[in-house]
């Protein structure tokens, strides 16, 4: 048996597979939960100048939200959207009355909900969006093959509290796309999302000046 590794037909796979899963409505359904918790800076350049997220981005993306849509898809006719107080959102599914929020994660699987700041910020963004304080939070392990289900409880003070953070965002990211100028570099961001960012050379040489 001869062979050839045929990197033209992978790459093409993972473009169809991008495009096939990208929301055509993001740039027109915005600013978003999603959109104000990450970073605001990345965002702006994704948005003026298109993102080119790199091979290793595609292949998370791709197969994260690939499962998560297989594993939801008798759900997502519960799914909840809308515009609250000018933010947008769309959540994953309702499990009986409760919001339902899954992410793929290559954190192992604990004795306690593998919640990461972003993550926590999203979901009470979503309870405010929809009334309500009491969320189903399920992870998918990827490395160690797990499923993690935890029905997370909060106060409506950190409901409210959270929403003040997003409304705060929400004033940057209207400011900075008024003025047409990028967010300040690393001041709307958390440090890891400058790893392999695509726009970390420009924050640097902005920062610099």
């Amino acid at each position: 048996m001869n062979y050839t590794r045929n990197e033209a037909l992978e790459e093409s796979l993972l473009n169809e597979m991008m495009s096939e899963i990208e929301d055509p409505s993001r740039k027109l359904n915005q600013p978003s939960v999603s959109s104000l918790i990450y970073c605001l800076t990345k965002g702006y350049y994704d948005d003026v100048y298109g993102a080119s997220p790199d091979r290793k981005t595609k292949l998370y993306f791709t197969l994260g939200l690939g499962l998560e849509r297989n594993l939801l898809v008798s759900r997502k006719h519960t799914a909840t959207e809308g515009n609250y107080e000018g933010i947008f959102f769309h959540t994953d599914a309702i499990n009986n009355s409760n919001l339902l929020e899954m992410k793929t994660t290559r954190m192992k699987p604990g004795d306690e909900p593998s919640l990461t700041d972003n993550w926590k910020h999203q979901i009470l963004g979503y309870l405010k969006c929809i009334g309500a304080t009491t969320a189903d939070f399920v992870t998918l392990h990827l490395i160690q093959p797990e499923i993690r289900a935890w029905t997370l409880e909060f106060t409506q003070e950190e409901v409210d509290e959270n929403w003040q953070y997003l409304l705060y965002r929400k004033s940057m990211w209207e400011h900075f796309r008024k003025i047409e100028e990028p967010p300040t570099a690393f001041t709307y961001n958390q440090e890891y999302e400058c790893t392999n960012c695509n726009w970390k050379l420009l924050c640097d040489a902005r920062s610099s000046k």
